[in-house]
């Protein structure tokens, strides 16, 4: 082998060493989390992140090892048992992450559930545009004092999106897993934020704009109760003392006797007992005597 291709070699040899510890350190850490009843949401987090780059480190485990190969043919049998062996181990990980990945999000999946009749009522364009200029200024505060608030995107989405309301949340949710990467960043969450009050503002502005567009409704009015007023059609005639049948078109005196009705003065009489108001007229009507011919 010549001397540049054993240097070679012998890095190679080195990075393997090295990925040997990682995939150890790896197997420790499931094991480690596989005794647990449950994760929150951070530490779910942080198993998805170490899993996806033991994942790019199964890549290069495969590049490192075809060099390896190359590089000393002559002892390509223990080359390749070698590759087994790790293969087997890396394999063996990833399946044991991804299956901790699924017990565990279904833990926090069902805990979320059984508290959705606890959710904060739903917010408003203000508040969540309140929420976004709060963390803001605190958040640029503690960056000028010094504190690493870069490193702090997963706590401060986790408290923060706990705030919101059940139809927010999924939305949320949605969105999350639209977002290109395994963990969104503050930024991102920010933004959705206020596009979320951006569509609230312009959901409450349609609802208000469709309920004055309504037409007002008309006053109620009740009729005027005619059969209260004039029951039996009849009106009394004050000066003669002869009541008026307007049903039948006839005219009778106090003792109920039929009257001619050219010789009756009739002025009509409002019932006391209604409400409602009769507009009078009053006539000057000529009367004479049938039996002394007396006007």
């Amino acid at each position: 082998m010549p001397v540049e291709n054993k240097q070679r070699y012998k890095e190679l040899i080195t990075k393997r060493v090295s990925a040997k510890g990682q995939i150890t350190k790896f197997k420790n850490y499931l094991n480690s989390i596989s005794t647990l009843t449950e994760l929150n949401n951070i530490q779910l987090t942080e198993l998805n992140l170490k899993l996806a780059k033991f994942e790019a480190l199964s890549v290069r485990f495969d590049d490192l090892q075809n060099e390896i190969e190359v590089l000393d043919p002559e002892n390509i049998s223990t080359e390749i048992d070698e590759r087994d062996s790790m293969e087997q181990d890396i394999i063996v990980n990833i399946a044991t992450a991804k299956n901790l990945v699924e017990v565990f999000s279904k833990k926090v999946e069902s805990e979320r559930r059984s508290s959705a009749h606890d959710q904060l009522p739903r917010e408003s364009e203000r508040s969540l545009r309140f929420l976004v200029d709060h963390v803001t200024k605190n958040l640029r505060a503690l960056t000028g004092l010094g504190q690493p608030t870069d490193k702090w995107d997963v706590l401060i989405i986790f408290m923060l999106s706990s705030k919101l309301d059940s139809s927010t949340l999924l939305k949320w949710e949605e969105c999350r897993n639209s977002l290109e990467g395994d963990v969104p960043s503050l930024g991102q969450f920010s933004k959705f934020l206020i596009d979320r009050a951006d569509v609230l503002e312009a959901l409450n502005r349609n609802r208000s704009d469709n309920n004055n567009s309504k037409p007002p409704m008309p006053p109620m009015r009740s009729a005027p109760n005619n059969n209260n007023n004039y029951a039996n059609q009849r009106q009394v005639c004050e000066q003669n003392a002869t009541i008026v049948d307007y049903s039948n078109q006839q005219t009778y005196n106090g003792n109920d006797d039929l009257v001619d009705g050219q010789n009756t003065t009739i002025v009509n009489y409002s019932n006391q007992n209604s409400s409602s108001q009769v507009l009078l007229s009053t006539a000057m009507i000529e009367v004479s005597n049938p039996f002394s011919q007396q006007k």
